[in-house]
């Protein structure tokens, strides 16, 4: 479906979001949560939908952008075209640790990976992290998880060869950790 683009000027907090009013939304069979593929600009960018009735936010026809998924894809086009997506395989994944079974170092790479591109939204990044509450990483799950981070995220080239972090036990007896660059996972 083609839709009038309308800027909202909202940040969602580095997550891709676009509102659509509600009738647009049931003519899709799309819901609050659910993805949608948003295509112009010569771009093609999944978003977490959003809705509302009013008429005056977002009216019918018209799509509305979060400044992410404004900056992305929209440039200088005025219509774009909208049709409902599949969510991340990560969120199976995170389905599958909150019934307490064990995930694959392949699974939470997907998870780790799709935190990282912001392909998840907050309740996904909240189950994944109660799952692991409720029911343990286990050792093997909790290695996988800092191996993906540390694979995902930027890494801090130190010019010092001595790199030094304080901690604390029980609030009262400082613990001094000394790295002298060394260090192997």
């Amino acid at each position: 479906m083609k839709f009038k683009v309308k800027n909202l000027h909202i940040r969602a907090g580095g997550f891709v979001v676009a509102v659509l009013n509600v009738a647009d939304a049931v003519e899709l069979d799309v819901y609050p949560g659910d993805r949608i593929s948003v295509s112009g600009n010569g771009k093609k960018i999944n978003a977490i939908v959003d809705t509302t009735h009013q008429d005056k936010v977002v009216p019918p026809g018209s799509i509305g952008l979060f400044e992410e998924l404004r900056k992305r894809i929209h440039g200088k086009k005025k219509i774009v075209n909208v049709m409902p997506a599949q969510q991340p395989l990560s969120v199976d994944y995170i389905r599958k640790k909150l019934k307490g079974k064990t995930l694959s170092t392949e699974e939470i790479q997907e998870i780790v990976k799709d935190i990282a591109h912001n392909k998840l939204s907050k309740i996904e990044l909240t189950y994944f992290v109660a799952g692991g509450y409720i029911h343990n990483f286990s050792t093997r799950e909790t290695y996988d998880l800092t191996r993906a981070m540390f694979e995902t995220g930027e890494v801090l080239k130190l010019r010092s060869k001595v790199v030094v972090d304080k901690h604390c036990l029980s609030g009262d007896v400082p613990v001094i950790v000394r790295n002298t660059g060394n260090v192997k996972v």
